[in-house]
């Protein structure tokens, strides 16, 4: 009995959620001027099994996984972004929002966490980024 308790949890461990696009983003309209926004989610073993929904003016974009990170151009201006988690061992979604105005060539970080969406500075969010895999996002043409 004790193995298949064993066997069950390495399962469920070993299924960690990973990440995938919900929407098609158009490209910034003059990339020379774009900025980019990095989405950051560390792994940890709270909410290994659940993905964060990111959104980007509104629009849910994409799933983020433990682990990944997904780095997205705009262009310069105000921007909305966000994440939806949840509390803990509630039900209830938690959906953090930060308003931004992204400058030209501007790199901005934000981790992402069950509760919460923290900016980084720009060392910092480098440093995250580089200790996570890269989400794919999928490019209106």
């Amino acid at each position: 009995m004790a193995t298949r308790y064993w066997l069950l949890l390495a399962l469920c461990l070993a299924s960690c959620a990973s990440g995938y696009p919900l929407l098609a983003v158009p490209p910034p309209p003059d990339p020379t001027q774009s900025a980019e926004i990095v989405w950051i989610r560390p792994r940890g073993f709270v909410g290994a099994a659940a993905t964060s929904t990111l959104r980007l003016d509104g629009l849910d974009i994409y799933e983020l996984g433990p682990g990944e990170h997904l780095a997205v151009r705009v262009a310069p201006g105000p921007h909305v972004i966000g994440s939806t988690g949840y509390r803990y061992a509630s039900l209830v979604p938690y959906r953090p929002t930060v308003t931004m105005q992204a400058q030209p060539g501007g790199h901005y970080y934000f981790e992402v966490g069950l509760t919460d969406l923290t900016p980084l500075p720009e060392a910092d969010g480098r440093a995250a980024q580089a200790r996570t895999q890269a989400g794919r996002l999928r490019l209106r043409q």
